[in-house]
């Protein structure tokens, strides 16, 4: 029984400022990312995000291709 969203099926991340609630969907190929909010300027954390869509995408080109012998799961919980 399935309990999350696929990996497979990751396309991108949507991103929230929390300061101004200014949100916009990076894809997980992006090849470089806003330095600032495009609404506030609050500072983006470049690089731990690309850290991060980098490592979702190298899990799901695994999946997808076969080379994994597991599956994956985005658990998405309510706080």
């Amino acid at each position: 029984m399935k309990h999350g969203l696929a990996v497979s099926r990751i396309k991108g991340v949507r991103m929230v400022c929390r300061k101004c609630q200014a949100e916009w969907l990076l894809p997980l190929d992006a090849v470089s990312l806003p330095p600032r909010c495009f609404n506030c300027q609050a500072t983006v954390p470049t690089e731990p995000l690309q850290d991060a869509l980098r490592g979702i995408a190298r899990l799901k080109n695994a999946v997808v291709s076969g080379s994994s012998t597991f599956e994956f799961d985005a658990v998405i919980e309510k706080t």
